[in-house]
This record gives C-alpha cells, sequence and structure tokens, in this order.
C-alpha cells in the first residue's frame, strides 16, 4: 500500500519495499534483512539542489549495516536533480522479531523542499504471525504448581533472550504466581526468533475458615465443661491450650481458638472464644428432723435417694418413706449448681430428737376435717406450727406468740388430699415434729 502526497509542486516521492513471508528453515522471515528504496521525482520546473531524505521506522524495526545504528538520513544519489529526472536511495532494515499476530507496521520518509516545506510518502509493511515457535524453553518455578490463598510461586524463563511476553502481558524475565490459572511465556533471541515456554497450570488453595462449635452451657459453672470443635474435616488440629485432638474439653475460664491444616495443606485460625466461670451456690447440708430432712435455702431443688432423683421431690425438704442414702442438688441464681453430701437413713418413724423438750399430741390422729393440738410449753415465746406433704411442701402455717403452759390449737385439714403428713413445731430455741394420717372424711 503506497500513501504519496506533496507539500507543493516540484518534488513527490514513493517507498518501495518487498513483501516479507516466514522462512520455516531459519524460523524468521525472509528477505531479512530486506531494502527499503526512496524515490523521488522531480515534476517542477527548476533544479532541486541538496537533495537529501529521511527514512522514520517504527519500534518493530531496525536499522542494518551499513545503515546501522541511526542512519536515518542520506543524501540522494544525485545532489542536483534536474526536472524530468529522479533520484533514489536505499536503506537495509529487519523486524526486531517474529510477531505472534498479523502486524502492520508504516514505513514514513520525509524528503526536505526548501526551508520550511518537505515531500511526504509512507509504506505499509505487513509482518505475518508466526504461529509455530522456531524452538522451545522450560520454565523454573521457585515452589510447588499447587500452593494456599496467600501464597505464590515464582516462575522464570531461561536467561540469555532478548524478549519476554507472558501470558499475562508482563515481559520480565520472571513473574509473580498468586492465583490460579495457566502460565506460559513467550522468548525471542537475539536474531528475533520466536520461542515458546511449556504450559505451567498453578492452584490456589482457599485457607480454611473452622468455626468453632459449642456443645455444654455458657458461662460454664463450677466443676462443669464444655467441648469445642472446629467442624470439618482437617487433618491436624493445634489448640492454643496445647491439645492436637478434634475435640477439646474445657473445664476452666480463658481464650480458646485453634489452628488447622486441611488435606491440601493450607493453614487457618479459628474464631477466639472467651469462656467465664461462674461460681456454684453454697454447698447444701441436710438436716434431720425424725422423719423430715431439711436443707437452706435455694431458688430450687432436687432430692435425691441412692443417686436415683425422687418424683416430685422439688421443696427444701423431704419427708422420708423409704431407707436409702440421701442427696439434694440445688440450683443458684446464676442457673450453677451443687450437691451436698450424702445422708444415710437406716431407721424410719423416728420422733425428733428434741420431743423430750416439750410435749404435744394430736386428736384424732387419723384425723378427718380438723385435728386438735395439744401442746405444753415450758417458756413463753413464738410457736411455728408447720404441716407439710410428702413431697415436703407446707400446706398448713400457723404462727403465734404464746405464754408457758398447755396451748390448744385447731388445724382445719378442709382442701387437703388424704395421706400421710407431718406435723413440725418449732419454738425459738426448740422443734419436735409427728407423723399424721388423713382420711376421707
Amino acid at each position: 500500500t503506497l500513501h504519496l502526497s506533496a507539500a507543493e509542486p516540484g518534488l513527490y516521492c514513493s517507498i518501495s519495499i518487498p513483501t516479507l513471508v516466514r522462512d520455516d528453515n531459519t524460523g524468521f522471515y525472509a528477505p531479512s534483512p530486506f531494502p527499503a528504496t526512496v524515490t523521488v521525482h522531480n515534476l517542477g520546473g527548476v533544479v532541486s539542489d541538496s537533495l537529501y531524505a529521511e527514512l522514520e521506522i517504527p519500534p518493530d524495526l531496525e536499522y542494518v549495516l551499513p545503515d546501522s545504528p541511526a542512519g536515518y538520513r542520506k543524501l540522494m544519489n544525485q545532489a542536483l536533480l534536474p526536472p524530468g529526472q529522479q533520484s533514489t536511495v536505499q536503506w537495509m532494515l529487519r523486524p526486531r522479531r517474529a510477531e505472534m499476530h498479523n502486524r502492520v507496521v508504516p514505513i514514513r520518509s520525509v524528503v526536505p523542499q526548501g526551508t520550511d516545506r518537505s515531500t511526504h510518502c509512507s509504506v505499509a509493511l505487513t509482518l505475518p504471525p508466526w504461529r509455530n515457535p522456531a524452538f522451545s524453553t522450560t520454565l523454573q518455578q521457585s515452589a510447588g504448581r499447587v500452593f494456599c490463598s496467600g501464597e505464590s510461586v515464582t516462575l522464570a524463563a531461561d536467561t540469555g533472550f532478548a524478549d519476554y511476553l507472558w501470558s499475562t502481558g508482563e515481559k520480565d524475565r520472571s513473574i509473580t504466581v498468586t492465583e490460579s490459572g495457566t502460565y506460559y511465556c513467550t522468548v525471542w533471541n537475539a536474531m528475533g526468533r520466536l520461542g515458546r515456554s511449556d504450559t505451567v497450570v498453578a492452584v490456589k488453595h482457599p485457607l480454611p475458615q473452622p468455626m468453632l462449635m459449642v456443645f455444654g452451657q455458657l458461662p460454664l459453672c463450677f466443676g462443669d465443661s464444655l467441648q469445642l470443635t472446629p467442624g470439618g474435616d482437617f487433618v491436624e488440629y493445634q489448640w492454643n491450650t496445647g491439645e492436637t485432638e478434634s475435640i477439646l474439653t474445657v473445664k476452666s475460664a480463658g481464650t480458646y481458638f485453634v489452628h488447622v491444616t486441611d488435606a491440601n495443606g493450607c493453614m487457618g485460625y479459628s474464631d477466639t472464644l472467651v469462656v467465664t466461670m461462674l461460681p456454684p451456690p453454697v454447698k447444701p447440708v441436710i438436716t434431720r428432723e425424725g422423719d423430715l430432712l431439711r436443707t437452706g435455702m435455694y431458688p430450687q431443688y432436687q432430692w435425691y435417694r441412692d443417686g436415683q432423683p425422687v418424683p416430685g421431690a422439688t421443696a427444701d425438704s423431704l419427708v422420708l418413706r423409704e431407707t436409702g442414702s440421701y442427696t439434694v442438688l440445688v440450683t443458684g441464681d446464676n442457673g450453677c449448681t451443687n450437691s451436698s453430701e450424702p445422708l444415710v437413713v437406716a431407721v424410719l418413724g423416728m420422733e425428733s430428737l428434741h420431743a423430750s423438750a416439750f410435749e404435744f399430741s394430736l386428736y384424732p390422729n387419723p384425723a378427718y376435717g380438723e385435728v386438735l393440738l395439744r401442746v405444753d410449753l415450758p417458756s413463753a415465746g413464738m410457736l411455728h406450727i408447720a404441716l407439710v406433704d410428702m413431697l415436703g411442701r407446707q400446706v398448713r402455717i400457723v404462727e403465734r406468740r404464746t405464754s408457758s403452759g398447755t396451748v390448744h390449737e385447731i388445724i382445719d385439714l378442709e382442701g387437703l388430699a388424704p395421706g400421710m403428713y407431718l406435723l413440725r413445731l418449732s419454738t425459738d430455741s426448740r422443734h419436735t415434729s409427728r407423723t399424721m394420717m388423713l382420711l376421707h372424711e
């Protein structure tokens, strides 16, 4: 393709170049080098003197001997060019390297004409693509092709080449790979011949992100335990406490996390769990009053006999109906529990050990709608009377201030279920109890 233009009448120029083709024997273009000839025509009516031309080439081309390294300006063959004649000048050029894709590059010439005018001409040179590399090279790598997120691998082509072009567009001899992908490098030797490296497939695995799962109650009550696990299927576990199992049993307050390694060798940290410890309620103590067991005041209770919970026994006292080993489990305001020491009951039907402190009688016993209580008090004071069912619940309560001597009190039994009851009497310093049977009327 030839483009001609003239700044003024007189001189016209043209550029001629050969067609370049691929030469599979040399692995480069032919001809190489090739001539670029500029022809100047004097179409005016006067002689042109001091005639010279300048050749402008793109970076894809280079001058070769005898025109290298920078012989872009030359005198024409004829310094004086009469009207109707032409003169030529020639440069020797070569492509810098074989191209991977079809490429068209411009060649431009400028012929000065006077002090402020010039004649321009240009031509387009087509560099056909080089689809088959002339030689191959092998990539070097700093580490394995499989890596974890946050890591990288360095790929490097062999040394000694003039130019490098990676599949990523980078042009250095080596690149740092941080993502999964397919990587290769195109290289050019000093003669411009094109070579291709092998292809490397890099795989990046994500880091594991374990999340702690809690099996148990938080906050942790003193004496209790919970279990932590990061979930997932990992090959290695390293807890901050030093344990290496997949499940960690926690029995104390503290900060806990785990470092895991998955099947790909990638490592990750779990979230951090802060475990706090709540104190237990005061250890309960069981006291016995005849066939009644009692303990202190707590929000919740559960009585046990021989290690098994007594059904419905959730009050602060328990009426004994069987011998055995008794304990009570109490729950505090914070939800934590504590258990008493066992109390062994070997004999039933015992009256209070303090019964001799004062005497009392019940009539009738068994009773129906009411019962008459007669009690002899050795001194004046506050008398507390409580009727307790077999689950330890106080179903009737009477409190009165009395003088010393005999006291009578009628206790209403209406609305109570038939069964065995315990009548408990106490003063400021003494107490006693006795069983009573309530029948249907």
